[in-house]
């Protein structure tokens, strides 16, 4: 399986201290220069930068700028690493691309690949039995800061 991720569920997981959840659900997670660079290096002081930068699961690779091309027009709201992360995906045939901003699920959905949150990552791991509590993952990624609405909360637990 192919999973291309973006910065934001590298850094959720982080924060709540369940970074572990990805090498158990998927063996290797491909990063686009652009997302490292936000999670490794500008995020060098948050949780789990020192963890993903040492992290042999979390493989960073070059987006060609054949598929940067292939992206445009892109929607004006995207940021580097998201618009990095898209194009890895479909330049690696990605089977998941694990994107949580709405604007950038949206497009990457519209370019034919399969998104997946954070939220959707803590739903998978609780499924597979890898992580007893979701509600309590839920709450502490909440009291972290990481915003998401009481109907997505509602619908991920009731799933």
């Amino acid at each position: 399986m192919i999973v291309v991720s973006n910065a934001s569920p590298l850094i959720g997981l982080a924060l709540i201290d369940q970074l572990d959840l990805f090498p158990a659900l998927y063996e290797r997670i491909y990063i686009a220069n652009a997302a490292r660079i936000e999670v490794i290096e500008k995020g060098k002081r948050r949780p789990g930068a020192v963890e993903l930068a040492q992290a042999d699961w979390l493989v960073p690779l070059t987006v060609s700028r054949r598929a940067l091309a292939a992206l445009r027009p892109y929607p004006s709201g995207l940021r580097a690493g998201e618009i990095e992360t898209i194009a890895l995906a479909l330049q690696q045939r990605a089977d998941i691309v694990l994107i949580d901003e709405r604007l950038a699920r949206k497009f990457a959905q519209s370019k034919g690949l399969q998104v997946l949150g954070t939220l959707g990552v803590l739903k998978q791991a609780h499924t597979r039995g890898l992580l007893p509590d979701l509600r309590g993952a839920l709450d502490a990624l909440r009291a972290c800061g990481f915003r998401f609405s009481d109907t997505l909360y509602r619908q991920i637990l009731i799933e």
